[in-house]
């Protein structure tokens, strides 16, 4: 199986970095209450305002984080799904060991030994 291991390139990098900016900050924006809504966080606004919308950032990012695991979870579970993939293809891919994946997330894979007991599930869906 492939692993995808390679580090991205800093072009790479800058695109993600630039598409998570964009969806947290369109985020900050939805979630703004009408009566307040808020400037742009790198702009010449008054420093309360670039505040303001600073942590509006910081908090949307923070609940994308939260979504980011539970895809990576669902990413996890349809690899294993296919039959075709190890906990070591899984692991690699996320950037952890075998032994990692297979405590996040128990069950993606089928267990090749029979009779083996499964790990509880996690809590994080």
């Amino acid at each position: 199986m492939d692993r995808y291991t390679d580090p991205p390139t800093d072009e790479q990098r800058w695109m993600l970095r630039d598409a998570l900016y964009r969806a947290g900050r369109d985020l900050a924006l939805e979630l703004a209450p009408e009566q307040a809504p808020l400037a742009e966080p790198l702009t010449t606004a008054a420093p309360d305002e670039q505040a303001r919308s600073a942590l509006a950032l910081l908090h949307a990012l923070t609940l994308a984080r939260a979504e980011l695991e539970w895809l990576r979870a669902q990413a996890a579970r349809a690899a294993g799904a296919t039959g075709e993939v190890t906990y070591a293809d899984i692991g690699a891919a996320a950037g952890i060991t075998r032994q990692s994946a297979r405590t996040r997330w128990p069950g993606a894979v089928a267990d090749p030994r029979p009779g083996r007991p499964p790990l509880p599930p996690t809590t994080t869906d």
